[in-house]
């Protein structure tokens, strides 16, 4: 009988330990993998912010795109389900960044997603910006 009572709090405390972890995380943060090459400036840079304007949560993505030279930023309005986002880049050139749906799931060390109908950008590392 006690063998069953530590496994059940064993188990209890192992179970409340996961869902505080899970409450912990975050999607605000900063993920780039911006990096200057050779001659260029090459990658994806997302920073999520969360607001209340108007007594109504919502959470933006301010986005950059580079490939050579960095792209227009374009701020989106994020979706957020847990840890998975998912955002809506329009049709604009001059941001560099492939129109369509950005989706991708968030951890403690980064964001891992890809835009529609390709693999690009992959995992984005929670860091400071490239700017900064």
């Amino acid at each position: 009988m006690c063998a069953r009572s530590a496994l059940a709090a064993l188990v209890l405390a192992a179970a409340c330990a996961a869902a505080f972890a899970q409450e912990k995380l975050r999607v605000t943060g900063l993920y780039s993998s911006i990096k200057f090459g050779t001659e260029d400036v090459t990658g994806v840079e997302i920073y999520v912010v969360y607001s209340l304007a108007q007594s109504r949560e919502a959470y933006y993505a301010i986005v950059q795109c580079a490939e050579g030279v960095p792209g227009k930023p374009l701020v989106v309005k994020l979706a957020v389900n847990k840890s998975n986002i998912q955002f809506v880049v329009p049709e604009d050139r001059e941001t560099l960044c492939p129109s369509g749906t950005f989706t991708g799931t968030v951890s403690a060390k980064g964001l891992k997603g890809k835009f529609e109908r390709m693999d690009w950008p992959g995992f984005l590392p929670r860091k400071k910006g490239y700017w900064q």
